[in-house]
């Protein structure tokens, strides 16, 4: 009886230890639950907001139009010239235009207009500096990113209404005048749709190649060879006799015109006095 009364109490025993233990777990199984949830949500919402930054830096993407100039003071400017051609090719660019000026007085000057692509544009721009004497340089950076972006707009709104007009000129257009409606209006928009592209291909061209131009000059200086004294001489002394003989010409053509009126001035005088004589006679 005393081994059986054992046995029982052990059993109430574990029986109320594993009541504790269920009711502990029990207990703990909505904290362990609400942790996981909690985690789960925090998971999500980083992945929302990695995913919201990665929209956002590709909302912002910025579309610039870089622009360069640069004056230059060189000692010759054919050399100028050739170097500049040599850095454009080395940074994958081209000339797009170039001029070249002589002086009578030995003075030179150029300019060149070039295009780089945009991601070499600072490294050449720096270069070109290298050729000579730096007397002004400007970079100028136009953000044409909103214009873009709503001209992306406007183009893909454009190719949804020219759908809609090809499905309706296809499947509900029966009538005549209906055909003829819907085709003027689908050529209104092809014509709307050339015009954006047309932008939006200029956009992209100035965006992907950068300009710079490079205005370059030797310095003023007097040349003492270019001057040849004798011909200065000799063109002045020419200048001269020419004024001289045309200020003498002008005088005898001046004479020649007063002579007729003086001569008919003389004889009207000398007859008035001969009558104012002849009367003064006759009064005696």
């Amino acid at each position: 009886m005393a081994e059986g009364t054992k046995i029982r109490d052990r059993i109430v025993i574990y029986g109320l230890l594993g009541i504790i233990i269920l009711i502990f777990a029990g207990m703990l199984m909505p904290a362990i639950s609400g942790s996981r949830k909690q985690a789960r949500r925090a998971y999500h919402e980083g992945a929302r907001a990695k995913d919201k930054e990665s929209l956002y830096s590709v909302a912002v993407e910025r579309k610039l139009i870089k622009r360069g100039e640069l004056n230059l003071e060189v000692k010759d400017c054919q050399e100028t010239l050739k170097e500049i051609n040599k850095i454009v090719k080395d940074f994958s660019g081209f000339v797009v235009d170039s001029d070249m000026s002589n002086y009578l007085s030995g003075y030179k000057r150029g300019d060149v207009v070039l295009k780089v692509p945009r991601e070499k544009f600072e490294l050449c721009f720096k270069a070109l500096k290298t050729i000579g004497d730096v007397e002004r340089e400007k970079i100028f950076v136009e953000d044409v990113t909103e214009e873009y972006v709503d001209i992306e707009s406007r183009l893909k709104n454009s190719y949804k209404v020219r759908e809609k007009l090809q499905k309706i000129l296809e499947e509900k257009a029966q009538e005549v005048k209906d055909i003829i409606a819907v085709e003027k209006e689908l050529a209104r928009v092809g014509e709307k749709i050339e015009t954006i592209e047309g932008r939006k291909k200029y956009l992209d061209r100035q965006i992907e190649l950068s300009t710079i131009t490079v205005n370059f000059k030797e310095p003023r200086r007097i040349a003492l060879s270019s001057i040849n004294l004798a011909n200065k001489c000799r063109e002045t002394i020419g200048t001269s006799i020419e004024t001289f003989v045309n200020v003498f010409y002008g005088a005898i053509v001046v004479i020649a015109a007063l002579i007729p009126i003086a001569f008919w001035v003389g004889l009207f005088w000398f007859i008035g006095i001969k009558i104012k004589k002849f009367r003064s006679k006759s009064k005696k």
